[in-house]
């Protein structure tokens, strides 16, 4: 009588845990014939690249460029995504003249993106330089092409763009047209 009893507790006690096994086993075999089929995969992408790279080897390669025409060029520059602008200090209507190509620690105060070389939006660069710069002078740096959030921080260590600003390309520079929002922590 005792060892019926321990032994309808044994397959209770190990029911859950032979079920669990049945699981994982069914598991490992999803598991190996997905890592088969991949393999499979891997092995039809390897025989389609030796004889792209064997048509490749066959072609002569050329040795003279085409020349783009000029819309093609357009099409180009535009494929190319956005350009970007490293800009000084405006002037105080609001016109940014000091532009670079790479951004000049020290001098560079705003950064400048634009996809059409005519309109662009632009912000506050958060570095260390660019910060103790603005905070020299916030009303000849900062106030002509930006609204400043909050209360100004002269100890600020970052200064954040909470809303990008807009330009538009003129004769003189990069001309702002919405301020862009800023705040120094």
């Amino acid at each position: 009588m005792f060892g019926a009893n321990i032994d309808d507790k044994k397959q209770e006690a190990t029911a859950p845990l032979l079920e669990r096994i049945g699981t994982l086993e069914n598991k490992v075999s999803d598991l190996e014939q997905t890592v088969s089929d991949l393999q499979n995969t891997i092995s039809e992408f390897q025989q389609q690249m030796q004889q792209l790279t064997q048509q490749m080897a066959q072609k002569p390669a050329s040795t003279e460029m085409p020349q783009p025409s000029a819309d093609t060029a357009d099409t180009i520059a535009v494929q190319q995504g956005p350009k970007i602008y490293y800009l000084g200090a405006p002037s105080a209507d609001g016109i940014f003249r000091d532009i670079s190509e790479n951004e000049q620690e020290g001098k560079s105060l705003y950064e400048l993106t634009t996809a059409d070389e005519k309109n662009g939006t632009f912000r506050i660069l958060n570095t260390p330089d660019a910060v103790a710069t603005a905070l020299i002078s916030i009303s000849q740096m900062v106030q002509p092409v930006c609204k400043i959030m909050g209360r100004v921080n002269p100890a600020a260590h970052e200064a954040l763009t909470a809303a990008e600003g807009k330009a538009r390309k003129t004769a003189e520079g990069w001309k702002v047209t919405a301020k862009a929002d800023v705040c120094f922590n």
